[in-house]
């Protein structure tokens, strides 16, 4: 009994002691060598923007705008940071407030703008970032350090100035044509049309507006074939002496099938559309080798009859989906179409609306020769020469714009016309291309406008940071 009582002391002593050392307020710091700085971002900044007084004259105010969101890129091989996306047009770079996070606890240094002097960084204290700056982080330890040179980018262009070239592109060829429309497809833009005579077909790449060539197709266009020109799923489309004709460089064609068709219409992300000379709306989801018919929800006499449009939109909350729209004119007035196109597979087919407008409605689509719409910014955006059955009206009068996807239009004077614009006969065609320009091509003239809203034509990149 007494040598299990000492050896059950011995324990108890043991963990006492045990006990102690843990308790030992002793604190031990790990020193690192290694430095870097791991997070970069600005805050809250002050910006200058553009308004329009009360009396209609050109202002400016200041205002504040939270700039977290927008992401820096740390390059750690070559000591590099800067932000992708550009802040906007305005922003007062010279007192910025700056968090930077260095690893392991190191310190950072700001460089005087004047010479090699150092001060220590502090997320309280704004910076002049309206020139790159250096930034040294040194390690906890103490013996090592790192430069980092910073670069905050800030667009020079308002962000909704349009703008176009600064002189008209002249091209004889197509100021031959007396009709025409434009498609973008693969890259390029195509100018469908015929002189009078016989079809014309030209390209030019959306990086040179200046770089026209003529295309002769191997097969034979009637003369009204422009009027069906299309692009889906990366090819052109035509609709010629009773063929459904498809290309891929408007070169050759091959027929698809011989539809009963007066003309094809466009094409939404999964169909294309045309019409029949029974006033009936067709589709088809096999690039056009069959044709179903389209419901609609109102007599087929109301729709348009010339200077047809079809634009497709996206439609909120269906990534699959589209909002299509018909537009087009009449001897008396505009029309409007419009159908919501579901491609689930469990999905009903909606029929087309046909959109009545009011007496008192102040924004109708207007009624105009050569009526030309295109998705545009979110919306579709129109124009077109003097009103039908309207000597007196103004040609190209200004831009009309729909954000409601074609039940009202409102004039927009944030686009224009670029000076120097002519298209005599009203003879122009409208297009975007992929790279969110319009495309104005006059005939007659056979001028070719260039341009986009700065906004639009921005490379963009995500606002939020990620390590």
């Amino acid at each position: 009994m007494r040598f299990k009582f000492i050896a059950l002391a011995v324990s108890f002593s043991a963990i006492f002691m045990f006990s102690s050392c843990l308790s030992d307020n002793t604190d031990n710091i790990v020193y690192y060598d290694d430095c870097a700085l791991t997070a970069f971002s600005v805050g809250t900044l002050k910006i200058v923007k553009d308004t329009v007084s009360s009396k209609g004259e050109d202002s400016t105010y200041t205002t504040t705008l939270n700039c977290s969101r927008y992401a820096f890129t740390i390059d750690q091989e070559k000591g590099l940071i800067y932000n992708l996306d550009s802040l906007p047009r305005g922003i007062d770079a010279t007192k910025v407030l700056v968090t930077a996070v260095a690893k392991n606890g190191g310190s950072v240094a700001l460089k005087s703008l004047k010479d090699d002097t150092q001060s220590y960084y502090s997320s309280t204290d704004s910076i002049d970032l309206s020139q790159p700056r250096h930034f040294i982080v040194r390690s906890l330890r103490g013996d090592s350090n790192r430069e980092y040179i910073v670069t905050l980018n800030v667009h020079k262009q308002k962000a909704e100035e349009l703008v176009w070239n600064s002189s008209a592109i002249s091209n004889g060829d197509l100021a031959s044509l007396k009709a025409m429309k434009g498609v973008a497809c693969g890259g390029k833009v195509y100018v469908f049309g015929h002189d009078g005579s016989k079809a014309r077909i030209f390209a030019a790449p959306e990086s040179n507006a200046a770089a026209w060539s003529e295309i002769t197709p191997g097969t034979t266009l009637s003369v009204d074939a422009y009027k069906s020109a299309a692009a889906y799923a990366g090819k052109l489309y035509v609709y010629s002496n009773g063929s459904l004709l498809v290309s891929a460089d408007a070169e050759t064609w091959t027929e698809v099938a011989s539809p009963a068709l007066k003309l094809l219409l466009g094409a939404s992300g999964a169909r294309l559309y045309g019409l029949t000379d029974a006033h009936q709306l067709m589709s088809s989801k096999d690039g056009g080798a069959t044709w179903t018919a389209d419901e609609l929800d109102s007599d087929a006499g109301l729709l348009p009859a010339d200077n047809l449009n079809f634009i497709t939109l996206p439609l909120s909350g269906n990534a699959s989906g589209s909002h299509l729209v018909l537009v087009g004119t009449t001897t008396t007035e505009a029309r409007v179409w419009g159908k919501i196109e579901e491609n689930d597979p469990n999905a009903q087919n909606q029929p087309w609306a046909y959109y009545n407008v009011s007496s008192g409605n102040k924004y109708k689509v207007p009624n105009l020769n050569g009526l030309q719409a295109v998705n545009y910014d979110g919306g579709i955006l129109a124009i077109g020469g003097s009103a039908v059955g309207a000597a007196a009206s103004t040609p190209f009068a200004g831009f009309y714009r729909s954000g409601d996807a074609g039940i009202t239009w409102k004039p927009d004077t944030t686009y224009y016309f670029p000076k120097g614009f002519s298209a005599p006969g009203e003879v122009l065609t409208l297009v975007k291309d992929s790279k969110n320009y319009l495309w104005i091509v006059c005939g007659g003239t056979g001028q070719v406008w260039h341009g986009a809203k700065n906004r639009l034509v921005w490379e963009t990149t995500k606002r939020y940071f990620t390590e």
